[in-house]
């Protein structure tokens, strides 16, 4: 059953979408299923129009060091390399949300991360009632750590961050992950790791746009193929199979693909003339399959010349041609928006550029305003506000947009499960909602009034 969709004057400046974790007990420590999610799609600057035969461009590149060498010795590892006195102090270019951690990417092509970590993963049956799922102890000492860099990358210009892992898109193309190692996120063949220093993955190097969910990562590379690994529970490899990959692994059917975009457990591929889905479709977000779940691709009802489209858990939304949002899927909490969204960005014919972000039952929106120089944006957000998702400073849900951001300076948006985060003029970010593991940016203070919540953006120390 497919819910109506409501129409906002938007329009496209970039796609991200990300997401974050559940939270539960283990022994007298927390833990968290990875029953997570992120999705997400290349920052970059908004088309002047659609162009399907390739919407990506250099948007797979987003940071502008597609030029920059990658460090590293003949065995792939990534080297050391000695500042420059003279060079500017590098600043912060791209954000994502993820599950117990956010990151950024510099402009010097390092990634700096905080939040919490896990210290050990349970395979399914280690605990009664555990069910499928690999379960994380997450490490509270690193919830009150600052930032730290992630060892062994060679300059990145992207990520996908999972529910517990993360990977990066370095500059030649390769794809390097770190974190926990559930259902096969590294893509070498391993399972059931930990990892603090970033590793390849052996099979990829010519990657040039990398999405993921909660446990699965895909890459388009530059033949225009697609390759995928981690988790397959729902179909999220394409692969015709249910069973998890530790190596990339092809989806079936798929060529000549421009674009990728990633739910927490789907995957879409835009085509030159249309959109296949896989994986989760529980409410029909993606297609009307007749089904909830497909582990092959199939013809999905997404409109491939769309300036931007973000998947969340349940529900998918799209900057279409004319400016306006569409979304579809599930609306229990009010993510889908209602007829006061439409106010989002004033009207369509003074609408700036808007980038989409869907969290697990929150949508945001970053609207470009019309006086500011450089460019910078407000961001709006409505739908689920458990954790202060909105940053509204409340835990009341809302279907009418909320301001998060009102004076024109967030320049790239980025939304995890249950937390958002934003990069602003002055390269500083900004993030609230949820955070229990301090991947909102406020340090894990147990015994402090909501310490898990931030209902107002606040900004993220020790980037720079």
């Amino acid at each position: 059953m497919s819910l109506d969709c409501p129409r906002l004057p938007l329009r496209r400046a970039s796609g991200t979408l990300f997401f974050s974790l559940v939270a539960v007990a283990i022994a007298s420590a927390m833990a968290c299923t990875s029953e997570s999610v992120l999705g997400n799609h290349p920052a970059g600057t908004a088309p002047s129009a659609p162009n399907p035969t390739d919407p990506i461009g250099e948007q797979g590149r987003p940071i502008g060091e597609q030029g920059r060498e990658e460090q590293g010795d003949a065995s792939g590892h990534a080297g050391s390399e000695t500042p420059d006195a003279s060079s500017p102090a590098p600043h912060v270019v791209l954000v994502r949300a993820g599950g117990l951690t956010s990151a950024v990417v510099r402009s010097d092509g390092s990634v700096v991360e905080w939040g919490g970590t896990c210290k050990s993963l349970f395979p399914p049956g280690s605990m009664a009632g555990q069910g499928e799922d690999v379960l994380c102890e997450g490490d509270l000492a690193s919830a009150t750590a600052p930032p730290r860099q992630v060892a062994g990358l060679p300059p990145a210009v992207d990520l996908a961050l999972g529910s517990h892992h993360g990977c990066a898109l370095a500059a030649r193309g390769t794809v390097w992950c770190w974190g926990a190692n559930g259902y096969g996120q590294f893509g070498d063949g391993s399972t059931l790791t930990l990892r603090t220093q970033a590793q390849p993955v052996p099979s990829v190097s010519t990657a040039k746009q990398l999405v993921g969910g909660a446990d699965h990562v895909c890459a388009l590379l530059e033949d225009r193929t697609v390759r995928c690994w981690g988790r397959n529970n729902r179909g999220q490899l394409g692969d015709g199979t249910t069973v998890h990959r530790s190596t990339p692994v092809s989806p079936l059917g798929l060529s000549d693909v421009a674009k990728l975009v990633a739910g927490y457990d789907s995957t879409c591929a835009f085509l030159a003339a249309g959109v296949k889905c896989w994986g989760a479709n529980d409410f029909q977000q993606l297609g009307q399959w007749g089904k909830t779940e497909s582990s092959v691709p199939l013809d999905a009802v997404l409109d491939f010349t769309a300036f931007d489209t973000s998947i969340g858990r349940g529900h998918a939304c799209q900057v279409i041609g004319d400016g306006s949002i569409h979304c579809r899927g599930d609306h229990t909490k009010g993510q889908l928006g209602d007829a006061k969204a439409s106010e989002v960005g004033g009207n369509s014919a003074s609408a700036r550029p808007a980038e989409l972000a869907l969290g697990g039952s929150h949508t945001c929106a970053l609207v470009h305003g019309l006086k500011a120089n450089p460019p910078g944006g407000f961001v709006h957000c409505w739908g689920d506000n458990s954790y202060g998702q909105l940053g509204d400073g409340t835990v009341v849900d809302s279907p009418s947009p909320k301001w998060v951001v009102a004076d024109e300076v967030a320049v790239q948006l980025s939304v995890g499960l249950n937390h958002s985060c934003y990069v602003d003029k002055n390269h500083d970010v900004w993030c609230w909602g949820f955070n229990f593991y301090g991947q909102a940016g406020r340090g894990y203070t147990p015994g402090a009034p909501q310490y898990y919540q931030v209902t107002h953006r606040q900004k993220v120390s020790g980037l720079k």
